[in-house]
């Protein structure tokens, strides 16, 4: 061939017949005839292997909603302030209903105190007072 392969550790080297007066010249670049011989200098992206230890999805949220249903079933409105925190935290985390357990965990606390304030002091299951 030509002068061109007379170094076999170049890392560039014309392939053609006959060399370019100037590598990287614009003709040269459109007829795409410079190679690169070696490794591909960017390696393709390759996705990671699934993890064994992927979160559930929606996880949160429906903890989240148990605390609500809790709250408003046992007036335990302490429940409530976890839902909405479980709540924020799985619309933090791109759960669809993050939000509406967040905010249903706040109603349902608000619900409570409302209960809890205005029902008789002495009110018991049997109905003697």
């Amino acid at each position: 061939m030509g002068p061109e392969s007379d170094n076999p550790d170049a890392s560039w080297q014309y392939p053609g017949g006959h060399r370019p007066e100037r590598p990287g010249s614009p003709e040269d670049d459109a007829a795409g005839t410079w190679k690169c011989l070696g490794p591909d200098p960017v390696p393709p992206h390759r996705d990671p292997a699934p993890s064994a230890l992927r979160p559930v999805a929606g996880l949160f949220s429906a903890i989240a909603f148990v605390c609500a249903g809790l709250t408003l079933l046992s007036c335990l409105w302490l429940l409530g302030p976890i839902g909405a925190i479980l709540g924020a935290i799985g619309h933090v985390r791109g759960e669809r209903l993050g939000k509406w357990a967040g905010l249903a965990s706040v109603a349902a606390t608000v619900v409570s105190l409302a209960v809890y304030h205005f029902a008789p002091r002495d009110l018991t299951l049997d109905g003697s007072r």
